[in-house]
């Protein structure tokens, strides 16, 4: 009787250490991936160089001051804070399209290196490069109004101008 107490002793211990083994294995991978996501994130820049505003649309430019590449355009954000021409307030989120933006979409214009059209990975933002987006939030912006632009990467990474009409 005793040693089958025993047997079952040590299987429950067994089993309890393989369970934290298990635990602390899937904590050390999830660590390890946090800490490349970080280190991406740190080595990621962008900033808004440029912003100008038409009756219609926006165009920003964008620039890339880390040592990352960056594309996948469709997992950025671009927000527009403004008011329009009768003073009421938005924050719009404007979706990505591929081209031709419609009301409340942005699509890449063209990307740059050093004002000449990019030879080296078409659709890709490398360091160095700047891209030219074309935004268009509705209802259109007021005339002589302040707005801001924020644009973000799918890391998280923002860079924020602030422009008035």
């Amino acid at each position: 009787m005793t040693l089958i107490l025993v047997a079952v002793v040590l299987v429950a211990v067994l089993t309890m250490a393989s369970g934290a083994i298990s635990s602390l294995d899937m904590i050390s991978m999830t660590w390890k991936q946090m800490e490349g996501q970080m280190a991406e994130r740190n080595r990621t820049g962008i900033d808004c160089v440029n912003v100008s505003a038409t009756d219609t649309h926006l165009e920003i430019v964008v620039s890339n001051d880390g040592h990352v590449s960056l594309c996948g355009f469709d997992s950025w954000d671009v927000i527009v804070e403004y008011d329009d021409a009768g003073d009421e307030h938005h924050a719009r989120w404007l979706s990505y399209v591929p081209s031709s933006p419609g009301d409340n979409e942005w699509a890449v214009e063209s990307i740059c290196f050093q004002g000449d059209a990019e030879t080296i990975e078409p659709g890709v933002l490398n360091c160095g490069e700047e891209m030219q987006i074309v935004a268009v939030p509705f209802p259109a912006l007021g005339a002589g109004t302040t707005y801001m632009i924020t644009v973000s990467t799918p890391s998280g990474v923002t860079s924020q101008m602030v422009a008035r009409r």
